[in-house]
């Protein structure tokens, strides 16, 4: 259980990164269009976030290049990230969100969304931009937020976003 002000869990740079089945709720502190989520992993390869409740946030997952944009390193960027079987539940952001901003993207990738439960999430349940070779598929999006499932096409690098196979209700709990 973690509970706190700013990222509840943060990974950077890392390999392999597995959070799985914790119960995060209450971390934030940024805002809802941009910044940190209750779990937060920044140019990570080969990672999963899977099995987890996260509550009360301003973001709940966000997988973002910050860590790249600190170090100046262009060759860290998000690749192999798994986000599956989650639970966000009232945040005043983004339920999930992927960032890989840069124009290195191309070469890299490969983040799959899939089997989320995402409710009342005031911006979007699930927002991408630049998300380049990646899976959005088989998630349920609950509440009445301003959008579902938002992907932006920032130097043109949504081009092989797949996203199929998910439900919008306006009825949360």
């Amino acid at each position: 259980t973690f509970d706190g002000v700013g990222a509840c869990i943060l990974a950077v740079g890392c390999d392999n990164f597995v959070v799985d089945s914790c119960y995060v709720f209450q971390g934030g502190g940024e805002n809802n269009g941009e910044g940190v989520g209750n779990i937060y992993l920044s140019c990570c390869t080969n990672s999963r976030i899977s099995n987890n409740f996260v509550k009360y946030c301003d973001n709940g997952i966000v997988v973002d290049t910050w860590y790249n944009k600190l170090t100046g390193k262009e060759n860290f960027l998000n690749n192999g990230v798994i986000i599956t079987g989650n639970s966000i539940n009232h945040g005043i952001g983004r339920g999930i969100c992927i960032e890989n901003d840069n124009s290195i993207a191309k070469k890299k990738g490969g983040i799959t969304v899939t089997n989320n439960t995402i409710k009342n999430m005031a911006y979007a349940g699930i927002q991408g931009n630049s998300t380049y070779n990646c899976t959005i598929t088989g998630n349920v999006i609950e509440g009445d937020g301003s959008d579902s499932i938002y992907v932006t096409n920032k130097n043109e690098l949504n081009k092989w976003v797949g996203v199929t196979n998910n439900l919008r209700s306006l009825a949360a709990n």
